[in-house]
């Protein structure tokens, strides 16, 4: 997406991002539920994830660390397999960051 794109071209340029191919849905129901077709992609892009990781550790450049929401951290037993370490991406809105922070004193 080309805000995604947008906020990733603001890293540092030491850190590099691959953005994996986008995966086919058409072969599921056109009513299936918004959290199942999640769950499809992010399963289908599994192979993509290795195949990438693989081509990096080939060319000399392997992945120094893996970064996945909360939605992918099935991804984190891929990471695994490759020795990379791996953190979870968790934006927390305002509302569930305060109850967090006010929860230990009620």
């Amino acid at each position: 997406m080309k805000s995604q794109k947008s906020l990733l071209q603001g890293l540092p340029t030491s850190i590099d991002t691959v953005f994996l191919p986008p995966v086919s849905t058409d072969d599921l129901p056109k009513n299936l539920r918004v959290e199942s077709l999640l769950s499809v992609r992010l399963t289908r892009s599994f192979p993509a994830l290795c195949n990438t990781l693989t081509s990096l550790k080939e060319l000399g450049t392997p992945a120094v660390a893996l970064v996945v929401d909360l939605f992918a951290i099935d991804a984190i037993d891929i990471a695994k397999q490759f020795g990379i370490p791996t953190y979870i991406f968790h934006a927390i809105a305002t509302y569930e960051m305060s109850l967090c922070v006010m929860l230990p004193k009620c």
